[in-house]
C-alpha cells in the first residue's frame, strides 16, 4: 500500500509539474497576444511592430531573468514548497493588481455613445464627467482625446472644437497612426476648415489600409 501510495503521489506531483510548465511556456505568450491592444492603446499602427519591440523584450528579459534565481532557490528548499509558494504568490499579485486597476482606471468612454440613440440628459452628464476624469488622470490617452472630438464635432451646442482639433494634431506628432484615431483626426480638420491637412491624413488611412 505504501508502495502503491507513493506511486499515486508520484503522479499527482508529475501532473502538478507538468501542468505548471505549461502555464510558464504559455506565459511567454501573453505579451504577444495582448500586443495588437497594448500598441492601439498607445497610439501605435499595425506597420509599425518594430516600435512595439520593447515591450515584448521588457517582458521577456524579466522572465528570463527570475528562472535561475527561481531555480536555485529549489535546489536549496525544494521543488514542490517553491512552486506551491510562487503559484500563490502570482495569484496574490495577479489579484490586488487586477482590483487596483479596476478601482484607480477610470473607465474609458465608449465613442460609439457619441451617436448613440440611446442619450439623454443624466447619460449625458455622467458621460461628460468620465470623459473628464480620463483626461484628468492619463491626458496622453487617444482613446480620451477621439471621443472628446467627436463629441465637440457631432453634440449640437458643444463647444472646444478648436481645442480637441489641436490636442489630436499635438498626439499624431508623436507619432499616434492607428486607423481610428485619424479617422477622427481628417474628420475634426475637415470640421474646422483645414481641409489640405485633412486630405494629407486621409492619404495616410489610405496607404495604411492598403498596407493591411
Amino acid at each position: 500500500m505504501r508502495d502503491r501510495g507513493g506511486a499515486v503521489d508520484n503522479r499527482l506531483l508529475l501532473a502538478l509539474a507538468a501542468v505548471a510548465v505549461a502555464f510558464a511556456a504559455a506565459d511567454t505568450y501573453v505579451v504577444v497576444l495582448a500586443l495588437p491592444d497594448i500598441m492601439t492603446s498607445v497610439g501605435l499602427a499595425v506597420d509599425e511592430l518594430q516600435r512595439a519591440a520593447p515591450i515584448v523584450s521588457g517582458f521577456l528579459l524579466g522572465y528570463v531573468a527570475v528562472l535561475p534565481l527561481v531555480g536555485r532557490i529549489a535546489d536549496l528548499r525544494g521543488r514542490l514548497p517553491v512552486l506551491v509558494a510562487f503559484t500563490t504568490g502570482a495569484c496574490g499579485l495577479l489579484a490586488i493588481g487586477s482590483t487596483l486597476f479596476l478601482l484607480l482606471r477610470p473607465e474609458i468612454p465608449a465613442n460609439h455613445y457619441v451617436v448613440s440613440k440611446a442619450r439623454n440628459a443624466d447619460n449625458d452628464a455622467r458621460f461628460r464627467a468620465e470623459l473628464d476624469r480620463c483626461e484628468k488622470n492619463e491626458p496622453e490617452n487617444i482613446h480620451c482625446a477621439i471621443a472628446r472630438s467627436a463629441m465637440a464635432r457631432l453634440w449640437t451646442g458643444e463647444r472646444g472644437l478648436e481645442s480637441a482639433r489641436d490636442k489630436l494634431v499635438a498626439l499624431s506628432h508623436r507619432g499616434n497612426r492607428n486607423v481610428p484615431f485619424l479617422i477622427e483626426l481628417s474628420a475634426v480638420l475637415r470640421a474646422t476648415g483645414e481641409m489640405k491637412r485633412a486630405d494629407a491624413v486621409e492619404r495616410r488611412i489610405a496607404s495604411l489600409t492598403d498596407d493591411s
